[in-house]
């Protein structure tokens, strides 16, 4: 059902796990995988801090080019 390769979707599943995004049980022959939402929140309580450091940082960057645009 998915327009890449089953060894592609384990790479990236791989990976996902690796960051601890997913969790994955093992079933016999199948593999469970569920999202783990305390490492999604955390991953989204880190970017939003980003996000909030750069806006703040471009913000005063705004600042200091009007400054020189007004003194020019």
């Amino acid at each position: 059902n998915f327009d890449i390769s089953a060894p592609a979707i384990s790479q990236h599943l791989k990976i996902l796990r690796q960051a601890k995004l997913v969790d994955m049980e093992k079933r016999a022959q199948s593999r469970i995988y569920t999202v783990n939402t305390a490492s999604l929140n955390e991953l989204a309580n880190w970017a939003t801090k980003m996000k909030e450091r750069w806006e703040h940082r471009f913000n005063r960057l705004d600042e200091v080019l009007k400054d020189l645009k007004e003194n020019t």
